[in-house]
């Protein structure tokens, strides 16, 4: 990585809460070599975001609820099978949805939550 005159070439070590970052560089002006540490500042040190994993919607075709999990906080969005959402809402843990305002047909549930996307098709007889 090219900085300025100077130019790292390996980073050798990060802090276990990964704010600094040390290693050594060359300076390509007088070829001297140098060390270094990077303040990243303690915004880093973010958590990995939950995953809603699958989407496994059970009695499936059902004439008035389907069940699921969404173990993060996550945007559910009910598509007929034009693309035309019928229904938004925003979910988490055990989640039992009513299909009685719905006619019988094919639906999409669409989750969303931290840039991952699941989908599944049910039937409401």
């Amino acid at each position: 990585m090219v900085l300025g005159a100077n130019q790292l070439y390996t980073a050798s070590d990060i802090s276990p809460d990964g704010r600094y970052i040390t290693g050594t560089g060359l300076n390509s002006g007088t070829f001297s070599l140098f060390g270094y540490r990077l303040d990243l500042g303690s915004t880093t040190g973010i958590g990995a975001a939950p995953t809603i994993g699958s989407l496994n919607a059970w009695l499936n075709p059902a004439t008035d609820a389907v069940h699921f999990t969404a173990p993060a906080i996550a945007e559910l969005s009910i598509a007929t099978p034009d693309g035309r959402v019928v229904q938004r809402s925003t979910v988490q843990g055990e989640v039992d949805l009513d299909l009685s305002p719905f006619v019988a047909g094919v639906y999409t549930l669409v989750l969303r939550s931290h840039g991952e996307v699941r989908t599944q098709r049910i039937v409401k007889q």
